[in-house]
C-alpha cells in the first residue's frame, strides 16, 4: 500500500468532528466537491469505509473512529508547533467568527473599524468550530447560541428572528 497523502488529514478531522461535508469544507476554505473527493480517496487508499452516509450528514464508522483517535491529537500538536509565535501586544485582537456572520455582518464593517482603530492589529479567523481559548491564540469569538458556555463571558449581539416563508 502506498503512503497516505497527509494533506487530507485536516479534511478528515474536520469532517469527522463536524459530521457534515459542507461545514467542514467551509471551515477549510475548500469546495464540498474537493473535500468529498479527498475523503473518497482516503477511503480507497485505506481500503476502509470511514464515514457512514446519513440523511442529515455523516457519521464515523468504527474504522473512522479509530483513525480519528489515532491521528487527531498528533495533528493538533503539529499544528500548534508550526503556528507562528507572533509577539502579541495589548494592541492585538484575534477574533474567531462563523463564516456566515463574517460575510454578512463583520466584513462590511471592517473598513470603518480599521479606519477608526489603526493601532489595533486585527486578525479574523472564520470557523464554525467552537474555540478552545486555553489552546488557541484567539481573544474573542462570535457564535450563534444561547450564550451559556461554562467558563466564558457571553454578551448577546443580535436577536434571532424567524419568519415563515411560503
Amino acid at each position: 500500500m502506498s503512503k497516505v497523502p497527509l494533506h487530507v488529514l485536516p479534511g478528515f478531522i474536520a469532517t469527522a468532528r463536524l459530521g457534515n461535508l459542507s461545514r467542514a469544507a467551509a471551515s477549510l476554505h475548500l469546495t464540498v466537491s474537493a473535500l468529498s473527493h479527498q475523503m473518497r480517496g482516503l477511503e480507497l487508499q485505506l481500503r476502509k469505509t470511514l464515514f457512514a452516509r446519513r440523511p442529515r450528514g455523516l457519521a464515523l464508522t468504527d474504522a473512522g473512529d479509530r483513525l480519528l483517535a489515532a491521528v487527531a491529537p498528533h495533528y493538533e500538536k503539529i499544528e500548534l508547533a508550526l503556528r507562528p509565535d507572533r509577539e502579541r501586544t495589548e494592541q492585538s485582537l484575534t477574533l474567531s467568527v462563523m463564516p456566515s456572520v463574517a460575510s454578512s455582518w463583520l466584513l462590511p464593517r471592517l473598513a470603518e473599524f480599521v479606519a477608526l482603530n489603526p493601532e489595533i492589529d486585527l486578525s479574523v479567523h472564520s470557523s464554525v468550530e467552537l474555540v478552545d481559548f486555553d489552546r488557541e491564540a484567539i481573544d474573542a469569538a462570535m457564535r450563534f447560541g444561547p450564550g451559556n458556555w461554562p467558563g466564558l463571558n457571553a454578551d448577546a449581539l443580535f436577536e434571532e428572528w424567524l419568519l415563515p416563508v411560503w
